[in-house]
């Protein structure tokens, strides 16, 4: 469900600035990922959750430093943290669950 959050904050509330089409690639790539940990559970899914979210961040960071508009301001560091572990602990749990 997040995923989709991600890709439509980032197509229609941003319009296609930098962070824009990061938070659009990050809703894609969590879903993919999200689909590979189902279908195949796999170790390397909760590594890469883990490298895109810090990429995720790591962009969101910059572009608030940079004066970027992102509509939740720098209260929303912690709720996207918040939402990338989320992203993350899910994964953990689909890759964990008996067949």
């Amino acid at each position: 469900m997040t995923s989709l959050l991600f890709i439509f904050y980032g197509i229609w509330l941003v319009r296609l600035n930098l962070i824009g089409i990061a938070t659009a690639a990050y809703g894609v790539l969590n879903l993919v990922i999200l689909a590979c940990a189902f279908h195949y559970r796999v170790r390397w899914c909760v590594t890469s959750i883990q490298a895109a979210a810090a990429a995720y961040l790591l962009v969101y960071v910059l572009a608030l430093a940079t004066g970027m508009e992102t509509g939740l301001g720098i209260s929303g560091i912690l709720v996207v943290a918040l939402v990338l572990w989320c992203n993350w602990f899910a994964i953990t749990k689909i890759i964990r669950r008996p067949v």
